[in-house]
């Protein structure tokens, strides 16, 4: 066997000379779908952000919404090896579209590795009671499809609380309209990358 080197990973085994200079490294790479539901276009971005990352990593990556991913015998999830899922919390759950969507592909996914996220402006901003329903918002999904990790991510809004509203959830005054951390999606992209290989 032969020493990789800066170009590539050459194996020489019965003759044969296998080259990766893209990767430098024999490893395989998954095939991903990222679908999504978003009101705000904060959890599209993320996944775009996501795919990004992931494609520079040598993974092949299709971003596509819910609606167009289909569900149940129409879905196209079974020509992918990964499926990574993404929507909103409103009314402190999950949005209905992400969750039933899930629920309709749950047989299908059980043969994927899959991954679910969630993205909430109020996330670790307001009520204990809040925090906790955020938290726990996907429990019920983890058993259908035992996702190998589940993001949470912060979001943004269009317009600033009221002070009723942020009396009511217990947001903080001084919190920006973004509250995006794009160092913290930057960070579990590269933790999937790591887990789909």
């Amino acid at each position: 066997m032969k020493a990789s080197d800066d170009a590539g990973c050459c194996v020489d085994h019965r003759n044969m000379c296998m080259m990766n200079v893209e990767m430098k490294g024999w490893v395989v790479m998954s095939h991903v779908l990222i679908t999504y539901f978003t009101r705000t276009n904060t959890t599209k971005d993320i996944c775009d952000r996501i795919g990004a990352k992931l494609q520079e990593r040598g993974h092949q990556v299709k971003i596509m919404p819910m609606a167009d991913v289909g569900d149940g015998s129409r879905s196209n999830i079974d020509s992918f090896d990964a499926v990574i899922v993404g929507a909103p919390i409103n009314g402190m759950r999950w949005v209905e579209e992400a969750k039933s969507f899930v629920e309709k592909n749950a047989g299908i996914m059980q043969s994927k590795k899959v991954v679910l996220f969630y993205v909430s402006y109020l996330l670790d901003n307001g009520y204990g009671i809040w925090q906790k329903s955020i938290h726990g918002s996907l429990k019920k999904l983890v058993p259908l499809v035992k996702p190998l990790a589940i993001g949470e991510f912060k979001g943004r809004v269009d317009k600033p609380f009221t002070g009723f509203v942020r009396f009511l959830f217990g947001s903080r005054k001084d919190e920006p309209m973004d509250r995006t951390d794009w160092d913290h999606v930057d960070d579990f992209a590269d933790y999937l990358d790591r887990l789909l290989q």
